[in-house]
């Protein structure tokens, strides 16, 4: 999501990091942050919500198309200062092509690649850092990558911190007046839309079977659809009653939109076999979720946050079942409310501070 960023007492700008004489923490990071995109909804949250970890940023320009080549800048000051980012002992990073030599080497794979290519890459990082004798570790989201990691390296450790929240205050569970069905995703795509193939942002089960299929069933049902929308997806959700678009917003507007909302719907078949932060957006605002039964999804099904469906009818009936039974509705709510806390932001990032000094 496009936001305002929020930076705590350990970041600083990449110019203001270079004239730094000495640091007090051992780890590091380098972000870079869009000012006309939507940035990454993991690791900014995970990193601010840190404790022993220099976050050091670089900010884009105000102009369009202009992000790639200040990310091209960004990684080559980078290697300008390699002695000086060396001195950490600790440095986290997100692909493998890094070329540090910091004790502790720390990947983060958020959005993992099952390819062959993949899995060279990362042989290749390892034994580079075998040789060096530094220590080589993996943080993923989700058990199926790490088990799969399990199978490629060697050496490194692989630990599992989970996709994050953001728990919305809630006095009480929500007395309905209406019944809204939350969307929320960065790009909303369909029919010919530039990415309505794309297996992240394509809506079209959502606006040709789940949106009819569930106003079939009941006309008074509402929708709150939270994402750069598409000029096709835009004119076919505007023909449907009872949907309102908001577009795409902030994390925190996003997050005071879903907490008026009663259920999050994420109404995807595709598996990329990884955790969706979006769910977890859903459970931070207290929504009890209905998805298709993925690796993606899992934690809905695990956790017992809500339905798990193989079919797009059963899909609308589980939506409609939370809609007409307060008590199944209550239920999760309350399942939700006792354990989302170790998946919130701070939970994480301890957990992740932790890592540094095993």
């Amino acid at each position: 999501m496009k936001n305002k960023i929020k930076l705590n007492t350990n970041s600083e700008s990449f110019v203001k990091w270079i004239f730094r004489a000495e640091d007090e923490l051992s780890s590091v990071v380098f972000i870079f942050i869009s000012i006309i995109n939507a940035n990454n909804a993991r690791f900014f949250p995970l990193f601010q919500n840190s404790n022993k970890i220099r976050f050091v940023y670089f900010k884009g320009l105000p102009l369009k198309y202009s992000d790639r080549i200040c990310i091209k800048i960004f990684a080559a000051l980078q290697m300008v200062f390699k002695k000086k980012i060396e001195r950490y002992q600790t440095i986290h990073f997100f692909n493998t092509k890094i070329n540090f030599k910091n004790r502790i080497q720390i990947l983060h794979i958020d959005d993992p690649e099952y390819t062959k290519s993949f899995e060279n890459n990362l042989k290749m990082w390892e034994e580079k850092n075998a040789v060096g004798n530094r220590v080589s570790r993996i943080i993923c989201t989700n058990s199926f990558t790490q088990n799969w990691l399990s199978t490629i390296v060697k050496f490194s450790e692989i630990h599992v911190i989970e996709q994050g929240l953001n728990i919305v205050p809630t006095s009480k569970m929500k007395e309905r007046k209406s019944f809204i069905c939350a969307y929320s995703s960065p790009y909303i795509c369909y029919g010919k839309d530039k990415n309505s193939n794309h297996s992240a942002y394509g809506a079209d089960i959502l606006i040709d079977e789940i949106i009819p299929g569930l106003l079939k069933r009941d006309k008074k049902i509402m929708f709150y659809i939270i994402g750069r929308v598409g000029k096709h997806a835009r004119e076919k959700l505007e023909a449907f009653p009872n949907v309102k678009l908001f577009g795409l917003v902030g994390t925190d507007e996003n997050e005071k939109i879903l907490s008026y909302c009663d259920v999050g719907l994420y109404s995807r078949k595709f598996d990329h076999k990884r955790s969706v932060l979006k769910i977890f957006s859903y459970l931070g605002s207290g929504l009890p979720v209905v998805t298709f039964d993925l690796i993606d999804t899992e934690i809905i099904k695990l956790e017992k946050f809500g339905f798990s469906v193989s079919t797009t009818s059963q899909f609308i009936d589980r939506v409609i079942e939370l809609k007409e039974s307060p008590q199944t509705y209550r239920d999760f709510q309350s399942i939700i409310f006792l354990n989302r806390k170790k998946y919130t932001w701070k939970s994480l990032a301890q957990k992740m501070d932790n890592l540094i000094y095993l």
